[in-house]
């Protein structure tokens, strides 16, 4: 979860340690306060005034249409305001986008200021390629019925240790 629990100058406090990006909001003004891309990061936060011009930006560097129809489910200002009051102050998506290769996930979390009564959200984009490549082995491999899978190590360049049930030549 994001760091958002802190409050300075009566606007969300957050560090973008671990970020691609990073943003802070005023959803009921539709303004967005800051914007900041992490450490080690090749993507550029999209510069805009509006909380409505950041996600519609950020809506058209999606990949494929399914993620741009995706994002703009999740990301929808009046939807966010909405669900807040309902009592859901987080929501996230994965998605690919056209500069960047491979998966990242945004994020948000919304708080009520008590200064201001404005509902602000901080956003965290971070790369989950790893996980979601994983995920997408498991599913192939769980959506096969394969008689035996084995795995290789590739920094070894050999093999990995069969299954106790299917042991490799030489093993005990």
């Amino acid at each position: 979860m994001a760091p958002v629990n802190t409050m300075r100058n009566g606007a969300l406090a957050f560090g973008n340690q671990g970020s691609l990006t990073s943003a802070s909001l005023k959803l009921t003004r539709n303004q967005v306060l800051e914007t900041r891309a992490g450490e080690e990061t090749t993507i550029t936060p999209v510069r805009v005034a509006t909380v409505d011009e950041l996600f519609a930006e950020t809506a058209d560097l999606t990949l494929t249409e399914q993620d741009r129809i995706d994002f703009t489910t999740v990301f929808d200002r009046e939807k966010m305001i909405e669900s807040f009051h309902r009592g859901t102050a987080h929501g996230q998506i994965r998605y690919r986008i056209n500069s960047y290769e491979g998966w990242l996930e945004l994020s948000y979390d919304m708080i009520s200021n008590p200064g201001t009564g404005d509902i602000e959200a901080f956003l965290h984009a971070r790369d989950v390629t790893d996980e979601m490549r994983a995920e997408l082995m498991v599913h192939t491999l769980t959506a096969v019925d394969y008689e035996n899978i084995f795995t290789f190590n590739a920094p070894a360049g050999a093999p990995d240790h069969g299954s106790p049930s299917h042991p490799f030549e030489g093993d005990d």
